[in-house]
């Protein structure tokens, strides 16, 4: 008897790879027997091994980081990635400008952009790991007409000296400022304001050498609200020759005095200052400076006061230098005349959270961007 027909097995495996690629080889034919846990087939495994080999890099370069991060960057991977940018940035703004006038096919400039934003991440990258951040500073000008415009933006440290970058809208570039420190004249100022006067002291400590002479008694500004008022009149306040002693109030207060004496090394048109630091609040009172011939040079002055939204602690912002062999002063940081006050906020307070108070709105692209709006 002869019959046709399929056989079905009663018990079936469906076999796959558990991911995709090509079969490279092929182990077993079909119909024959095979065993459990036996290779049938193989797949090209070229792509996955360079895929891995390309992770193990990149954790090789993250444990790198990592290490770097804990044992610092060394001056000499800073410096070059500050060069590195400085390099991508003046490349990026030439070629921003013709991109902007039409000059610069689309495509191109993207490339260039592309590079200049990867040339900002080792160079922010070594700044941050440094550490040590004392504050950040912003700074833009509305007048006078000569400086209307420029822009600063500022990361101070407590062990090394300031990333300071300025914008000059002239010629629409950002220009690191390297050697705005120490001695070297504010810009704009007429040369009557030195870097390191600002706050009345900002700089590092390495080029004096102080000695704590112990305490005394002086007058000092304190309680000095009307050197706060936004809406006193300019030329009521500021006189000629004079701030207005109807808007300064002194106390006799305890200070701390701390002689500093420029080290043999270096060079200072100030190379010697005394500081008068208050006894309650710890800082900065007031400051004498004398020049390179001994004389009496200058008289730096805080107008202190307690700061309510900070809890009453005692502060300033208006701070006033007198050149007493010029017969001129300079007063900055000041908000009279503008009917606008002063506003401190804690770092709990919601305003805090804005981008103002993030790292990224210091940086030097930023900076570019908020002043050509």
């Amino acid at each position: 008897m002869a019959a046709s027909g399929s056989v079905e097995a009663n018990v079936t495996a469906l076999t796959a790879f558990q991911v995709g690629g090509r079969v490279a080889r092929v182990s077993a034919e079909e119909g024959q027997l095979v065993k459990q846990g036996q290779v049938l087939a193989e797949l090209d495994c070229s792509d996955y091994r360079n895929a891995y080999e390309a992770a193990a890099g990149q954790a090789t370069a993250a444990e790198a980081t990592a290490i770097q991060a804990v044992n610092g960057v060394r001056a000499q991977e800073l410096e070059q990635a500050r060069i590195d940018f400085d390099r991508a940035q003046d490349e990026y703004q030439r070629q921003k400008y013709l991109y902007d006038h039409q000059s610069l096919p689309a495509n191109d400039f993207h490339k260039i952009e592309a590079a200049y934003l990867a040339s900002q991440q080792p160079e922010k990258a070594a700044i941050e790991s440094e550490g040590d951040v004392e504050f950040y500073f912003h700074v833009a000008y509305t007048q006078p007409a000569a400086m209307s415009g420029q822009a600063l933006n500022a990361t101070s440290f407590f062990n090394k000296g300031p990333e300071q970058y300025y914008y000059f809208p002239g010629q629409r570039r950002v220009r690191r400022l390297p050697n705005a420190v120490f001695d070297a004249p504010v810009i704009g100022y007429e040369n009557q304001y030195l870097n390191d006067e600002q706050w009345l002291l900002w700089s590092t400590l390495d080029r004096f050498n102080y000695r704590l002479l112990g305490k005394k008694e002086i007058y000092v500004q304190y309680n000095s609200l009307k050197m706060h008022d936004p809406d006193a009149p300019v030329s009521e306040v500021y006189r000629k020759s004079f701030v207005n002693p109807a808007y300064r109030r002194y106390e006799l207060h305890r200070v701390w005095v701390v002689d500093a004496q420029l080290k043999p090394a270096f060079r200072h048109l100030a190379p010697h200052r005394v500081y008068y630091l208050d006894e309650d609040s710890w800082a900065i009172a007031s400051v004498t400076e004398y020049d390179q011939k001994g004389r009496l040079w200058k008289l730096m002055e805080a107008s202190m006061i307690p700061i309510w939204e900070l809890g009453g602690s005692c502060g300033y912002a208006t701070y006033t230098i007198w050149d007493l062999l010029g017969g001129r002063y300079v007063t900055d940081l000041s908000v009279v005349g503008t009917h606008r006050d002063f506003k401190w906020f804690k770092a709990t307070d919601p305003e805090a959270a804005g981008v103002e108070f993030k790292p990224d709105f210091f940086a030097p692209e930023t900076l570019r961007a908020n002043s050509e709006r």
